[in-house]
């Protein structure tokens, strides 16, 4: 994964600048240039605590992500491909328990809509929705915890990637024989 310039990334740090200071940290994991970190060291008004992990092996992944509360899918619908595509982030999400916070591309607010109780929708570039939403989080960790826990349950007992492998193999067997 990338981290740079018109991959959502702003919305965020544009989010941060109207949260309170130090409520928040933000880890990113991916390649990331010099002139990327700047970039965005340059819109981190409120030097939230930001954290760059390198790109590691994709079965690392799920480890690290257990280690936060959510995951960030902010994708910006900069052309027809971004908005009609559904990240696989969000099932690495899913299955590590972390409430998701999406923008709302076609894509992901369909998704959303048909699970609304794992995260929260905010309106793409919309900043202030962002932290509004994020502090709901602040406001009541309650939800927080249930969202997380519907969140692991999804990523159990339905986008379960062992589970739906045997409905494809079954299928492909049907097609075949």
């Amino acid at each position: 994964q990338k981290i740079g310039k018109g991959r959502g990334l702003e919305d965020i740090f544009n989010a941060l600048q109207l949260l309170p200071a130090k409520r928040f940290s933000l880890t990113l994991l991916g390649s990331v240039t010099d002139d990327s970190k700047k970039y965005f060291d340059e819109l981190n008004v409120n030097k939230c605590d930001v954290t760059y992990i390198d790109p590691v092996d994709p079965d690392q992944i799920f480890e690290i992500a257990k280690n936060f509360d959510i995951g960030l899918c902010l994708e910006p619908g900069r052309d027809l491909n971004n908005r009609i595509a559904l990240s696989n982030k969000v099932f690495t999400y899913l299955a590590c328990g972390n409430a998701v916070v999406f923008s709302d591309t076609p894509a992901q607010a369909s998704f959303f809509n048909c699970n609304p109780n794992i995260g929260l929708l905010y309106k793409c570039g919309d900043s202030q929705e962002l932290a509004e939403k994020l502090l709901q989080y602040v406001d009541n960790p309650g939800l927080l915890f249930q969202q997380r826990k519907a969140s692991m349950r999804g990523g159990q007992d339905v986008y379960n990637w062992n589970l739906e492998s045997d409905k494809l193999i079954t299928r492909v067997r049907k097609i075949l024989n």
